[in-house]
């Protein structure tokens, strides 16, 4: 059986991860205000903590994972299973990609015996993570490698992702909006309305005023754009929140009441990685497309 690799970005639930054999979650460095840790699914982080920090105006960061890294991890992975395949949150979004395709061509080089496919997931958070559910579930399907590389770059660029924020100030400190604006909408109550773009990149679609609204317009988007045929027969949709979980529990029931008790409607955390960047009180909502595209 060969791995899955992926990164902490990924939002990932622990007791997912626990419970998959071969999957590899790569840790990830962040910091806020002076401190430094590392994030993982298993990590002891109190996120409320981390969220509350952040309220408080401490400034954080992520780091990219390095070359270095990703070739030691090919190097322990390809010891133990009959090949890698590494997912990668979108380049646009992230350094590591670069590294670990750097490492993949280094390592191959070195030993060409051992398959790698690296895939450019263009998803972020946990869009990013149900790429990596789909891979799982492809392995224990009996896909190949391969093919199961060639099936995520389709399956990623159709997985619909919609966000929004509670504080436009972490956008604007990210070059999303500019200062005034952050300032201006927030003084008025605006509400951004963003999604994932083909190109893994977030936009900025619409602003609408308050917070309940901006929650139904994301679902809305979703429930209007989402594979039809997981509507009538078991939609699966992943919510996640950054310190926010009443916020995330409406959008689940109206989920729920939009698609029926059939659906599978998953409430997750944002984890430091992405939350550094998208600050407390972040909503996205995810699930596959009608094979469109974004």
């Amino acid at each position: 059986m060969y791995w899955i690799l992926c990164d902490a970005s990924a939002d990932l639930p622990k007791e997912y991860v626990s419970a998959q054999e071969k999957l590899k979650v790569l840790p990830m460095p962040y910091y806020i205000g002076d401190e430094e840790g590392i994030y993982s699914p298993d990590a002891e982080v109190d996120l409320h903590q981390f969220y509350e920090k952040l309220r408080n105006g401490a400034t954080s960061g992520t780091a990219q994972t390095n070359t270095a890294t990703f070739y030691k991890t090919f190097q322990e992975l390809s010891k133990k299973g009959d090949g890698i395949l590494c997912i990668m949150m979108g380049g646009v979004n992230s350094g590591s990609l670069s590294s670990a395709l750097t490492a993949a061509k280094a390592f191959k080089e070195a030993h060409p015996q051992v398959k790698i496919e690296v895939v450019d997931s263009t998803c972020m958070s946990l869009g990013y993570g149900m790429l990596v559910i789909d891979a799982v579930n492809h392995r224990s399907q009996g896909m190949s490698l391969k093919d199961n590389a060639q099936k995520c770059r389709k399956i990623g660029l159709d997985l619909l992702h919609w966000f929004t924020v509670d504080d436009l100030n972490y956008l604007a400190r990210g070059g999303r909006l500019s200062k005034f604006t952050a300032i201006a909408g927030t003084m008025l109550r605006i509400k951004p309305v963003l999604h994932v773009d083909a190109e893994g990149r977030l936009v900025t679609v619409g602003k609408v005023n308050g917070r309940k609204k901006a929650l139904k317009t994301i679902c809305n988007k979703l429930l209007e754009l989402m594979n039809p045929k997981e509507k009538t027969e078991g939609a699966t949709v992943y919510i996640v929140h950054a310190d926010c979980l009443k916020d995330a529990q409406w959008c689940k029931d109206y989920f729920i009441d939009k698609l029926g008790a059939h659906a599978k409607v998953r409430i997750g955390e944002i984890g430091c990685v992405i939350g550094a960047h998208s600050g407390p009180g972040t909503v996205a909502v995810f699930a596959h497309g009608a094979g469109n595209g974004r």
